[in-house]
């Protein structure tokens, strides 16, 4: 009876554990910072790679692909990023794991 117990506790511990695990978000001072460590700014910036946006097909199919954007108008907000060109686009914060700045270009790895 204590053994069970035990391991009921065991796996209400665990089972609270894993559901409390999230990822770390970026923010807007991290961009603002990766910004200034590269010695750049938002309007110097001409192309943005975004990896792992998932296209759906009228099959029912899916893949993840890469999106190049050019001549685009970035601003930040406190949530996210907006991109303006031929359309505005929203990307929060909430969904991004990697971000790279290069001198001219921004890559930003979604989460799956």
């Amino acid at each position: 009876m204590k053994k069970s117990i035990i391991n009921l506790a065991l796996a209400i511990f665990f089972a609270l554990s894993f559901s409390t695990i999230s990822y770390a978000q970026v923010t807007k001072s991290d961009v603002e910072k990766i910004i200034t460590l590269q010695e750049t700014s938002l309007d110097e910036i001409s192309k943005v790679f975004i990896k792992n946006i998932k296209v759906f097909f009228e099959s029912g199919n899916s893949k993840y692909v890469l999106y190049k954007y050019e001549n685009l108008k970035i601003s930040l907000t406190e949530t996210g990023f907006i991109f303006k060109g031929k359309a505005v686009e929203f990307f929060p914060f909430s969904c991004i794991k990697q971000l790279t700045i290069s001198e001219k270009g921004l890559t930003i790895d979604l989460l799956d």
